[in-house]
């Protein structure tokens, strides 16, 4: 019973926080949503590079593998970290959000496609076709987000505020629904 009721306090308490998060972000009620925006894509790559990257790297890759990873975290490290300093410090390196997430997408299809030409040489099992194709949507999406940015900030502002808000309501009928058990 303690273990739902502290898993529904702790959903009511994050799907605040977002709810706050989206509305604040949203051009007609503040100016910080560029700010906010910029954090967002950052602290969002770094997620994906400590949370799925990082232990993909230490216990699968070897050799050659293991290198491109490395090089593929420490570039999008970089580019997080410098999408949450540039809110700090006037760098003008990336200032859009669209061509971030099409340089991070390039990135993941291009050491992915490495990846799969290694990995041929190395396993004795064939590397799914579904896989490849997926490498080439991410490094023709990528090259399009970067060089053709397709949505604005502004627009980015307001799918992220969308986001976050509907994250806190799923959140707050998750939280009832623990709560009902």
């Amino acid at each position: 019973m303690k273990n739902r009721v502290f898993k529904a306090v702790v959903m009511f308490i994050i799907a605040a926080i977002s709810l706050a998060l989206g509305i604040i972000i949203i051009p007609e009620v503040t100016d910080f949503g560029q700010t906010i925006l910029h954090i967002l894509i950052g602290a969002l790559l770094l997620v994906y590079c400590y949370g799925y990257l990082l232990p993909k790297v230490v216990s699968k890759s070897k050799n050659t593998i293991l290198v491109l990873s490395l090089i593929e975290l420490v570039l999008l490290t970089f580019i997080a970290v410098t999408c949450i300093i540039e809110t700090w410090v006037n760098i003008a390196i990336l200032t859009e959000g669209c061509p971030i997430i099409g340089l991070a997408l390039w990135i993941r299809g291009v050491v992915e496609s490495f990846r799969a030409y290694f990995y041929q040489k190395t396993v004795t099992n064939k590397y799914p076709v579904y896989k490849v194709l997926l490498n080439v949507i991410l490094i023709t999406a990528g090259t399009w987000l970067y060089v053709s940015p397709i949505i604005s900030n502004f627009g980015l502002i307001y799918v992220f505020a969308f986001l976050l808000i509907a994250t806190s309501i799923t959140l707050i009928v998750m939280g009832i629904l623990k709560l009902k058990r």
